[in-house]
């Protein structure tokens, strides 16, 4: 799903949320878990293919955020669609998105 708002860049830090593997690996396992932790990186969610979304943050109101976030940026991109391939945000307008969303969160 690439970026289509501005939701999505600040949270998912990245200009897909779909993070796929070559390597599947089972729920539950050590390597479905590798997989998460690499595909998170400095990200606070992604979409793990063939599994679904994986969202994080240092308190449960903060990682619930993030996943009402992203389910919000895939109606908008679902809704999207409806008009053609929904055009991403280009990567200039995606690091200046996060610049000040990292300055934000700055004391």
């Amino acid at each position: 799903m690439p970026t289509v708002g501005a939701g999505a860049m600040n949270w998912f830090r990245q200009e897909s949320l779909t993070a796929g593997f070559q390597d599947f690996a089972f729920t539950g396992t050590d390597a479905v878990g590798a997989n998460v932790v690499r595909a998170l990186g400095d990200r606070a969610g992604v979409i793990l293919a063939s599994h679904g979304n994986v969202c994080v943050g240092k308190s449960l109101e903060r990682a619930m955020n993030v996943a009402l976030t992203m389910e919000s940026c895939a109606r908008v991109y679902l809704e999207a669609l409806k008009f053609g391939e929904p055009v991403s945000l280009p990567p200039e307008a995606i690091r200046a998105g996060r610049r000040l969303f990292d300055e934000k969160k700055r004391p």
